[in-house]
This record gives C-alpha cells, structure tokens and sequence, in this order.
C-alpha cells in the first residue's frame, strides 16, 4: 500500500482488499492504531521490534520458524499475485488484481528483452506500491536469480554510492532522480563501467 496515503485512504484500501494479515513497522504504528476501529484483519505483524498491541512480531515468527519448507498452496496462472490501487483521480481507489500469470510473462519478457542473468544487481529506488517499482526489474530479477538492492528511502548520494559499490548493472530512475545524482558531488568520480543500463521512463 501507498504509505503516504492517509489513515482514512489506508482504511479505505484495506476494507476494500480484506486482507489476512497486515505488516506494520514503528514509523508507521500511529496510522495503523487510527485505522484499527475501522479494519477487520485477522492477523497484525510488527516488524523492527514496533509496539502494536495484539501484533505478533516478525522478527520473533522468523526465529521460532521450521526449518522445512511449508506447505504450497495451490497456484494456476488465474490465481492473484497482487492487487495494486489506482490513484482514485475519478473517485475511490480501484484495486486492479493482477494474476500469476501475468507477472510471470513479465518477468520472461523483461529477461529476454534485456538479455537479464543472474549475474545483474539493480537497485528498487521507486515506490513498490507502484507497478514500475514491482515488476520493472525485482521481479524479473528474482525471478533469473538476480541481486536486488532495497533501501528504506532515497538520498541521492547515498544510493548512486550503492550503485557503484554493489556493481548494479540495471537502473531504472525517473528524469527527476537522474538529475540529483548529476548534481551530487561524489558523480563526477563515480564509475559506472559495470552498468549496462540506465533507464528513464
């Protein structure tokens, strides 16, 4: 979900998806508590040690966990990968559910467009609440066995030092963030020989 919707907009989204389960870190408990007495969800997850009331914590799930890998569920190519929501420019949101077998095609053609291996490493610097930042290249790249690199938010010194000490080979960026990291002290010594791609929609 889009994390700068407001508690209202969230509730919105939720009531509308039915969720099982929800996962919320500390920066974002204050908007999950106002949204509470108007959303049924089975399960809450706190991740980072956040103090949500009722919340079983990721980090504890995550140790207390078999050692086996559980049990599948079955999946065909109409079974839902995601429902990602619209802007809501004409009214209310709309969840637009996108199917496995829509993201698996994706993730072969963006591989053999690109010509994509396990040896790329892109960096996710757009909002994953959004279809670019989904399935752009994470999901292709985890798909071929690829590195991804994910950061908690954007700066723009920061990220094209990520981009040179982790060897990405695939960027994809707005106009917008191009322009900072030209802007950046540390771009003029910055070597890009590794990347392959620097992409702009």
């Amino acid at each position: 979900m889009n994390w700068r919707l407001t508690a209202a907009e969230l509730t919105y989204i939720v009531n509308d998806c039915e969720p099982a389960v929800l996962i919320c870190s500390a920066e974002f408990s204050d908007v999950l508590e106002a949204m509470r007495p108007e959303i049924l969800v089975e399960h809450l997850v706190s991740l980072e040690g956040a103090n949500i009331p009722g919340a079983e914590s990721y980090e504890e799930g995550v140790t207390a966990a078999r050692p086996i890998e559980p049990e599948q569920p079955p999946l065909d190519g109409d079974t839902p990968y995601c429902i990602l929501y619209t802007s809501g420019t004409t009214g209310k949101p709309k969840g637009a559910v996108l199917p496995h077998r829509q993201i698996l095609w994706n993730c072969i053609n963006t591989v053999v467009s690109w010509g994509l291996s396990e040896n790329d490493v892109t960096p996710v610097l757009t909002p994953m609440f959004h279809a670019g930042g989904l399935f752009a290249f994470l999901t292709p790249l985890f798909y071929i066995g690829g590195r991804v690199l994910l950061a908690r938010g954007f700066d723009a010194e920061t990220s094209l030092r990520a981009i040179v000490e982790e060897r990405c080979t695939v960027i994809l960026g707005v106009p917008t963030l191009f322009q900072m990291w030209l802007d950046t002290t540390y771009f003029d010594e910055a070597d890009f020989s590794h990347v392959h791609f620097f992409i702009s929609g």
